[in-house]
């Protein structure tokens, strides 16, 4: 696979062959077209292709999409040392308890003490997800087979009846 072009290259390639794909009008000229283009810059033909229709790469440029973040990453950082000092709790838990632990934690600045306050359990949980999948499991859990043999064992001692038992002398209503 050939080297990867350049973006500022990029940029002032497409355009060309832009037009040039535009004006192509049978199927075997925009493929000649597109294979070009695909060995040029490494894409794949399906994101070539809505590139070079003007479907994508609107130029905005790199960067996160969407609506601004909420949250400053002081605000997590405060969630973090409260979810760790708490003992990990889950968000809805955490939400409860937060007021209590934020009151005392000393040097927060007033907006960073009001962020934190007014996040929800949910997003409590999805700011942290990312310290939760490195902090690991908290602590073991019971092995299902202890509650379950006690579940089956009672299960045993108990008749059941299935539906097919049930059905099977029953006759059709007449």
């Amino acid at each position: 696979m050939p080297a990867a072009m350049s973006q500022e290259s990029l940029a002032e390639y497409i355009p060309r062959v832009r037009n040039r794909y535009e004006r192509m009008r049978g199927k075997r000229a925009r493929g000649r077209v597109l294979d070009e283009f695909c060995a040029v810059s490494g894409w794949e033909r399906k994101y070539a292709m809505k590139v070079l229709r003007g479907q994508r790469r609107s130029g905005r440029g790199p960067g996160r999409g969407g609506a601004p973040r909420r949250y400053e990453e002081r605000v997590v950082e405060v969630l973090t040392h409260c979810w760790r000092q708490m003992e990990q709790p889950c968000g809805k838990r955490m939400a409860g308890m937060l007021p209590l632990w934020v009151r005392h934690l000393g040097g927060l600045e007033e907006t960073v003490r009001e962020k934190v306050l007014e996040v929800s359990a949910a997003t409590i949980d999805r700011l942290l997800a990312g310290v939760k999948i490195a902090a690991g499991r908290k602590k073991p859990l019971v092995p299902r087979s202890v509650g379950t043999r006690a579940r089956w064992a009672g299960r045993r001692s108990i008749p059941w009846r299935t539906v097919a038992e049930t059905w099977a002398g029953a006759s059709s209503g007449r």
